[in-house]
Order: structure tokens, then C-alpha cells, then sequence
């Protein structure tokens, strides 16, 4: 524990050093990073986006108390605070720098069962073949 708080404490020097073009620089060399690691143009996407977000709102990417203090003030689902995370940790991961991520559970959601009508309904408004195909489906089950 005592390592983790040393190394906020050089966190929280070198960020006063740092200004939000260089911190906008540092997500532009993630990007590139991350496509040279592999990771899909979407995941890539998502990761810079959030980052500028954060940046917007006031966090300072190389302190972590103060990305912490940010993302606790936004009203977002638990699927998004966690992806929030997760970028960080990989622009943290890229800098060669660690934290204790923050938790954050993700409740699973129950899937969409469609009612016996809504299923009439969408064979009825189908073409022929479609139609048939889903009817013949139904009745297998």
C-alpha cells in the first residue's frame, strides 16, 4: 500500500508539469500503440474517445486520484464506468505506470424473450419465405 501512495505522489508531481496538449499528445501515442498491439479500430476508438471525455471534465490522466474524483461524478450505467476503467488502465499500461483499479460490478441483464404475439406478429409482417422459415421454426420448438 505504501509503494501505491509513493508512486500517486510522483503521479501528482509529474502531472503539474504536464499541460493538456502534451495529455492530448499522450492519447494520440496511444492510439497509435494500440493499433500497433492490435486491438480493433472500435476498442481503439472507444478508448481515445473516452480519455478526451475525461480530459474535458477536468481529469488530470497522470493522477489518479483526480481521474477517481471525475468519473465518480458522472451518471454513467456500470457497463460504461467499467470500459472508463479499463481505457485508463491501458493508457496507464502504455506509460508504464499502475493503480488499483476501482470496482466496479457489472450486473448481468436478463435477455429479450419475445411473447408468443409479438412472434405472430413478426411472421405476419415477413415476406412468404421468411414467413414460412420462422413458422416452421416456431412449431420445432
Amino acid at each position: 500500500m505504501a509503494e501505491v501512495e509513493s508512486r500517486t505522489g510522483e503521479w501528482a508531481a509529474r502531472a503539474t508539469e504536464i499541460t493538456k496538449a502534451e495529455m492530448k499528445g499522450k492519447i494520440i501515442e496511444l492510439a497509435w500503440w494500440m493499433e500497433k498491439q492490435g486491438y480493433s479500430e472500435e476498442t481503439i476508438r472507444l478508448h481515445v474517445s473516452v480519455l478526451r471525455t475525461l480530459l474535458a471534465r477536468g481529469a488530470n490522466l497522470y493522477n489518479p486520484d483526480s481521474f477517481r474524483e471525475v468519473i465518480a461524478k458522472q451518471d454513467w450505467s456500470d457497463t460504461r464506468r467499467r470500459n472508463v476503467i479499463n481505457a485508463y488502465t491501458v493508457f496507464l499500461k502504455l506509460n508504464g505506470l499502475q493503480w488499483e483499479k476501482p470496482k466496479c460490478k457489472v450486473a448481468q441483464k436478463i435477455p429479450f424473450i419475445p411473447t408468443e404475439q409479438e412472434i405472430d406478429v413478426l411472421i405476419a409482417g415477413s415476406g412468404r419465405k421468411t414467413s414460412t422459415f420462422l413458422s416452421f421454426s416456431r412449431r420445432r420448438q
